[in-house]
Protein backbone atom coordinates (compact mmCIF):
# COMPACT_ATOMS: atom_id res chain seq x y z
CA UNK A 1 0.00 0.00 0.00
CA UNK A 2 3.06 2.29 0.93
CA UNK A 3 4.16 2.00 -2.85
CA UNK A 4 1.00 3.05 -4.37
CA UNK A 5 0.94 5.75 -1.89
CA UNK A 6 3.92 7.22 -3.13
CA UNK A 7 5.83 6.57 -0.28
CA UNK A 8 9.15 5.10 0.00
CA UNK A 9 10.10 2.14 2.80
CA UNK A 10 12.98 0.01 3.32
CA UNK A 11 11.15 -3.36 4.01
CA UNK A 12 13.88 -4.50 5.86
CA UNK A 13 12.87 -2.28 8.73
CA UNK A 14 10.59 -3.92 11.66
CA UNK A 15 7.21 -3.78 11.75
CA UNK A 16 7.47 -2.63 15.39
CA UNK A 17 7.97 0.80 17.65
CA UNK A 18 9.03 4.38 16.35
CA UNK A 19 9.83 2.46 12.27
CA UNK A 20 6.35 1.49 12.53
CA UNK A 21 4.70 4.81 13.85
CA UNK A 22 6.27 6.63 11.66
CA UNK A 23 5.37 4.85 8.63
CA UNK A 24 1.64 4.61 9.79
CA UNK A 25 1.42 8.15 10.15
CA UNK A 26 3.25 8.40 6.39
CA UNK A 27 0.39 5.99 5.31
CA UNK A 28 -2.10 7.73 7.32
CA UNK A 29 -1.23 10.99 6.25
CA UNK A 30 -1.28 9.75 2.44
CA UNK A 31 -4.63 8.36 2.71
CA UNK A 32 -6.11 11.35 4.35
CA UNK A 33 -7.06 8.68 6.85
CA UNK A 34 -7.52 9.07 11.26
CA UNK A 35 -6.39 5.52 11.87
CA UNK A 36 -4.23 2.77 9.92
CA UNK A 37 -3.70 -0.68 12.03
CA UNK A 38 -1.26 -3.26 10.89
CA UNK A 39 -1.80 -6.85 12.07
CA UNK A 40 0.65 -9.04 12.77
CA UNK A 41 -1.19 -12.99 13.61
CA UNK A 42 -0.18 -14.00 16.72
CA UNK A 43 2.22 -11.10 16.96
CA UNK A 44 -0.70 -8.89 17.43
CA UNK A 45 -1.21 -5.71 15.95
CA UNK A 46 -0.05 -1.77 16.12
CA UNK A 47 -2.88 1.03 15.90
CA UNK A 48 -2.10 4.88 14.77
CA UNK A 49 -5.27 7.22 14.91
CA UNK A 50 -4.78 11.32 14.59
CA UNK A 51 -7.65 13.08 15.91
CA UNK A 52 -9.70 14.74 12.87
CA UNK A 53 -10.57 17.60 14.67
CA UNK A 54 -7.18 18.58 16.38
CA UNK A 55 -4.33 16.44 15.03
CA UNK A 56 -3.31 14.87 17.85
CA UNK A 57 -1.60 10.83 17.69
CA UNK A 58 -1.73 7.95 18.85
CA UNK A 59 0.43 5.19 18.60
CA UNK A 60 -0.12 1.62 20.30
CA UNK A 61 1.17 -1.55 20.01
CA UNK A 62 0.10 -5.04 21.26
CA UNK A 63 1.66 -8.29 21.44
CA UNK A 64 -1.49 -10.46 21.14
CA UNK A 65 -3.10 -12.82 23.03
CA UNK A 66 -3.30 -16.58 22.50
CA UNK A 67 -4.74 -19.48 24.58
CA UNK A 68 -4.95 -23.15 24.26
CA UNK A 69 -6.07 -24.20 21.33
CA UNK A 70 -8.82 -27.02 20.97
CA UNK A 71 -8.29 -30.29 18.81
CA UNK A 72 -8.77 -29.39 15.12
CA UNK A 73 -8.61 -25.34 15.87
CA UNK A 74 -7.77 -23.17 12.89
CA UNK A 75 -7.74 -19.30 12.29
CA UNK A 76 -10.64 -19.27 10.38
CA UNK A 77 -12.92 -15.90 11.75
CA UNK A 78 -9.98 -14.49 13.83
CA UNK A 79 -9.38 -11.47 11.45
CA UNK A 80 -12.81 -10.79 10.75
CA UNK A 81 -13.15 -10.81 14.43
CA UNK A 82 -10.26 -8.78 15.04
CA UNK A 83 -11.65 -5.63 12.91
CA UNK A 84 -15.38 -6.29 13.96
CA UNK A 85 -13.96 -5.84 17.73
CA UNK A 86 -11.51 -2.89 16.67
CA UNK A 87 -14.48 -1.12 14.48
CA UNK A 88 -17.13 -1.26 17.56
CA UNK A 89 -14.71 -0.43 19.85
CA UNK A 90 -13.00 2.54 18.22
CA UNK A 91 -16.72 3.78 15.74
CA UNK A 92 -19.13 2.80 18.29
CA UNK A 93 -18.04 2.42 21.77
CA UNK A 94 -15.69 5.76 21.17
CA UNK A 95 -13.25 3.84 23.32
CA UNK A 96 -9.29 4.66 23.33
CA UNK A 97 -6.97 3.34 21.13
CA UNK A 98 -5.01 1.07 23.86
CA UNK A 99 -8.21 -0.18 24.95
CA UNK A 100 -9.71 -0.91 21.14
CA UNK A 101 -6.63 -2.58 20.28
CA UNK A 102 -6.31 -4.63 23.27
CA UNK A 103 -10.02 -5.94 22.69
CA UNK A 104 -9.52 -6.61 19.29
CA UNK A 105 -6.51 -8.95 20.12
CA UNK A 106 -7.98 -10.57 22.52
CA UNK A 107 -11.09 -11.68 20.55
CA UNK A 108 -9.01 -12.37 17.40
CA UNK A 109 -6.80 -14.51 19.81
CA UNK A 110 -9.39 -16.58 20.96
CA UNK A 111 -10.66 -17.40 17.68
CA UNK A 112 -7.73 -18.12 16.26
CA UNK A 113 -7.44 -21.05 18.88
CA UNK A 114 -11.12 -22.59 18.00
CA UNK A 115 -12.17 -24.47 15.62
CA UNK A 116 -14.26 -22.73 13.19
CA UNK A 117 -15.08 -19.03 12.32
CA UNK A 118 -18.00 -18.11 15.39
CA UNK A 119 -16.91 -20.36 18.40
CA UNK A 120 -19.11 -19.73 21.68
CA UNK A 121 -17.82 -16.86 23.48
CA UNK A 122 -18.62 -18.63 26.52
CA UNK A 123 -15.87 -21.05 26.41
CA UNK A 124 -13.39 -18.43 26.41
CA UNK A 125 -10.88 -18.03 29.05
CA UNK A 126 -12.29 -15.50 31.40
CA UNK A 127 -8.94 -13.60 31.09
CA UNK A 128 -9.72 -13.04 27.65
CA UNK A 129 -13.23 -12.75 28.08
CA UNK A 130 -13.11 -9.90 30.37
CA UNK A 131 -10.88 -8.24 28.19
CA UNK A 132 -13.21 -8.93 24.78
CA UNK A 133 -16.55 -8.54 26.20
CA UNK A 134 -18.38 -5.08 25.69
CA UNK A 135 -20.79 -4.42 28.57
CA UNK A 136 -24.55 -4.28 27.16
Amino acid sequence: VESWCGINSNDNEALCGENLKRRMAALGSALNACRVCVTRGADGAALWCRDCDDGEEAFVENTGYTCESEPGSDTVGAGDSFLAALTRSLLLEIEPAEKALDRACALGGFVACCRGAVPDHENAPYELRNIFSFAD
